[in-house]
């Protein structure tokens, strides 16, 4: 039962099924790792038979033994220039929105001066009751 077809590669795992088998390389209980996590006993063997079928291993020990590469950030498997590229817009996200917000500090917002003046309104002005002006 050491191999049940599918592959040995660590990106497979959910993260919860990395906790769980974190848990277990330190020798945890099924009923400690419940404890620890919050959740039942019963959804802490359902991810220790998920990690096994996924590592194609028999036993809770082989699993722990495996020696798996760190897990690496989801954005450590992008190239480099992608990385460098993604860093750059956020730069010039933060230089746009802090240079937009260095304008608006720094103008104070619109002022009585420099509203544009209201428009006349249009129709007829009484200048009293019985005389109407166009």
């Amino acid at each position: 039962m050491a191999n049940r077809g599918r592959p040995r590669h660590p990106d497979i795992l959910t993260p919860r099924e990395w906790e769980v088998l974190e848990l277990l390389r330190s020798g945890a209980s099924n009923a400690q790792i419940a404890e620890r996590l919050s959740i039942t006993e019963r959804t802490v063997k359902f991810h220790v038979s998920e990690i096994l079928s996924k590592l194609g291993v028999g036993s809770r020990e082989e699993a722990a033994r495996i020696a798996l590469p760190e897990r690496r950030r989801w954005w450590a498997a992008w190239p480099l220039w992608a990385r460098i590229a993604g860093a750059a817009t956020m730069a010039a996200a933060a230089a746009g929105l802090a240079l937009l917000a260095w304008g608006v500090v720094r103008t104070g917002g619109p002022t009585d001066a420099q509203q544009p003046p209201s428009a006349p309104k249009q129709g007829l002005i009484l200048t009293s009751a019985e005389n109407p002006v166009p």
